[in-house]
């Protein structure tokens, strides 16, 4: 069985980087409560939105399928989010992957949407894209930093789980205990 591991993501073993120095399992309940009130607040919002459409100019598109749309990620966030904090909860790894990923690819996504929006308003504006891109760095850079916390407490549960188990023989002398200098190879094989 093997972890989800990302070779370029940096895994911190405490979290110092705030106004407290927390553990990274608080920090990790922290940042997906947070996220959990987030879509929460987000599904009730559509939802108010679907029962009474505010005034707006959409165009061609329908109101009520972009309500629909919202909700349905609403609820897909409120389920990650669930399946994320129920895994932390629990120390229960394999729950926190759906969050992991689908937020990796989010970041990504984030990432390229920022450079494709910033070319687009470049054409029109150097100032409005310049900002543009600068504000989506910084809300970029913040998601990013939550996600290394919350995937470094993912990696220390992993660790945890896959520590070797050393066995001990009562009845063996001290000495027995060590590993020979040479795994792999006995005695005989070395005279």
């Amino acid at each position: 069985k093997m972890a989800f591991v990302v070779k370029c993501a940096p895994v911190i073993k405490e979290w110092n980087y705030c106004c407290c120095s927390c553990s990274l399992r608080a920090a990790s309940i922290v940042l997906a409560w947070i996220a959990l009130v987030f879509n929460t607040a987000e599904f009730v919002t559509y939802l108010l939105w679907l029962v009474n459409p505010p005034e707006s100019d959409l165009g061609n598109i329908n109101r009520l399928d972009v309500a629909r749309f919202m909700i349905g990620g609403a609820v897909a966030g409120i389920i990650l989010d669930s399946l994320l904090l129920f895994g932390i909860h629990n120390k229960r790894p394999a729950y926190m992957l759906p969050y992991l990923v689908l937020c990796l690819i989010g970041i990504i996504l984030y990432a390229l949407a920022i450079l494709a929006i910033t070319v687009f308003t470049i054409i029109q504006s150097w100032l409005a894209g310049i900002i543009i891109f600068l504000v989506g760095c910084a809300i970029l850079a913040v998601t990013t930093f939550f996600w290394v916390v919350l995937y470094s407490y993912y990696r220390q549960l992993e660790d945890e789980k896959n520590l070797p188990v050393h066995m001990v023989f009562p009845n063996c002398p001290e000495e027995d205990y060590s590993p020979p200098p040479y795994p792999g190879k006995t005695a005989e094989a070395m005279a």
